[in-house]
């Protein structure tokens, strides 16, 4: 787990943060990275719960062989 770019731990995960806009961003090797930007109230609990979807695999060929590839 990440909050505005800083790495605060694993979920889960309760912790207190300053009220205001955050970025938060679930991440782990293998699956996809969900990034939220959330903002914080005083005094209101705030509950993210989020899924990472499994990481696939793709294989890409070519005709002919040895042509740049680019994936945006």
């Amino acid at each position: 787990v990440l909050l505005d770019d800083q790495r605060i731990g694993v979920t889960p995960l309760e912790r207190a943060v300053i009220t205001g806009s955050h970025h938060i961003t679930l991440e782990k090797q293998g699956y996809g990275t969900v990034m939220k930007q959330v903002t914080l109230k005083e005094g209101i609990a705030a509950i993210l719960n989020e899924t990472l979807t499994t990481g696939m695999s793709v294989m890409l060929t070519s005709e002919p062989t040895g042509v740049p590839l680019y994936i945006d």
